[in-house]
């Protein structure tokens, strides 16, 4: 999974948050979970 975090104030690059989802039975709930834990990352700017 990767989510979209903004640009660098420094360098100007793209900045992504990634995650790697193990396929599986369980594997759209864990991405869902991944998911709203990056974008809690970015929303507290971390």
């Amino acid at each position: 999974m990767r989510d979209y975090a903004g640009m660098d104030a420094v360098t100007g690059r793209r900045l992504s948050l990634v995650e790697l989802i193990p396929p599986g039975p369980k594997a759209a709930r864990q991405a869902e979970a991944a998911r709203t834990r990056l974008l809690n990352q970015v929303d507290e700017e971390r």
